[in-house]
């Protein structure tokens, strides 16, 4: 009775687990790992090499359209896979490129849309210094203490001030 070697998940599992790593690591790790394999073929990772992990790269980029830190997060994981589930030495891994992210370009305003906004704004600034400025009275008197004179006589003050 021959004895036939664990299969990948298994060894995967107990070298991620040797390692220490977190449960959803194991999980996120596997998770590619598998898709790695289903997108070859079902094909043995020992049977792939450089070509086959750069465009399952490529693949998750192009047509499955993921951000660079989930393609890194697949590069990592295949990358363990071959380097610690399997010790195999991956010279070429250097070869195929980390994913960087795309940098992001200022928006840029026409001349017409920020004289716009300039205006607009001048009008909101003129309004709230307005404002501002009745408050700093209002908190002046009222932190005074003392009790203020009226401005009108009683009964005389303007109708509609509030409206």
């Amino acid at each position: 009775m021959t004895t036939q070697p664990p299969r990948l998940q298994a060894q995967f599992i107990s070298t991620i687990r040797t390692l220490h790593y977190s449960r959803r690591t194991q999980e996120a790790y596997w998770h590619w790992i598998r898709a790695f394999i289903i997108w070859s073929g079902k094909r043995h990772p020992l049977e792939m090499g450089k070509v086959e992990v750069g465009q399952f790269l490529s693949h998750l980029a192009t047509e499955r359209n993921v951000s660079a830190s989930t393609q890194r997060q697949a590069l990592a994981a295949v990358l363990f896979l071959y380097q610690k589930v399997l010790g195999q030495a991956v010279p070429w891994m250097d070869a195929i490129g980390r994913p960087q992210r795309q940098p992001r370009l200022p928006v840029v305003l026409s001349q017409t849309f920020r004289t716009l906004i300039h205006s607009r704004l001048a009008v909101g600034m003129a309004a709230y210094e307005a404002l501002s400025d009745g408050m700093k009275r209002r908190l002046d008197v009222a932190s005074s203490g003392a009790p203020q004179p009226c401005r009108y006589p009683v009964g005389q003050a303007p109708v509609g001030l509030w409206d």
